[in-house]
């Protein structure tokens, strides 16, 4: 099942690339780009991701937060965090102001578990077991991977300065622990970029505004050429 949905998102991760390349590419380009790279590379990093968004209706963990406290059904104390987002990006300008790309996020979400000796749990290892019952807790770790199409729309554009929003959509990985093993869960993903700035002209600083598995706020290098 879980292979026939990751067999399902890429294609349609793949038709929406396809679709977006070959559409720009079809577009009049008589606007030019004699002043403006065709290839963008660079990275990001990101802060208050919301990367497993998709999945909180069929979960009882809190996804929305960068940081949540509360108790399960069976007592279990839950303190969790998203480490933050970390970003890397292609792009490629079909016209000075409208750019396709894709995008590969990763994030881990770090959580803290203070047990509570329920007879009725079954424990994971003989080492969570030993802390349950000395009422010990316990730390483990998460691991998300995004990957999205990207579309970008310039709507200022200065020597050194340039102004932009753009959105993704793609699909999720989501590991049960950081050495991408355990149980797997796939659902889809996306982000909004409300406002960004780029500063520089082949050498790029910039900073983002948004919504979604990259953060409410990015900040990143970009390389043209």
């Amino acid at each position: 099942m879980k292979k026939d949905l990751l067999g399902m998102y890429s294609l349609l991760f793949l038709c929406m690339f396809l679709f977006v390349s070959v559409t720009c590419t079809a577009q009049n380009t008589s606007d030019g780009l004699s002043d403006v790279p065709k290839h963008e590379i660079g990275f990001s990093m990101g802060i208050y991701p919301v990367i497993g968004m998709w999945d909180r209706a069929r979960s009882d963990e809190k996804w929305f937060s960068h940081h949540e406290h509360y108790k399960t059904d069976i007592g279990d104390t839950i303190d969790s965090w998203l480490i933050g987002s970390f970003t890397f990006n292609y792009y490629y300008n079909m016209t000075r102001f409208h750019a396709v790309g894709i995008q590969s996020t990763l994030a881990f979400r770090h959580i803290t578990t203070l047990p509570t000796d329920n007879p009725y749990q079954e424990p994971y290892s003989p080492l969570i077991k030993t802390l349950k019952r000395e009422n010990q807790p316990y730390n483990s770790l998460n691991a998300f991977w995004a990957l999205q199409t990207s579309y970008r729309i310039t709507f200022k554009r200065y020597p050194v300065c340039t102004l932009y929003s753009g959105c993704s959509l793609g699909f999720t990985l989501y590991f049960m622990d950081e050495h991408w093993k355990g149980d797997l869960v796939i659902f889809p993903s996306g982000h909004l970029t409300l406002l960004g700035v780029s500063l520089g002209k082949r050498n790029n600083g910039n900073i983002e505004l948004g919504y979604g598995t990259q953060g409410i706020l990015n900040v990143g290098y970009r390389l043209k050429f």
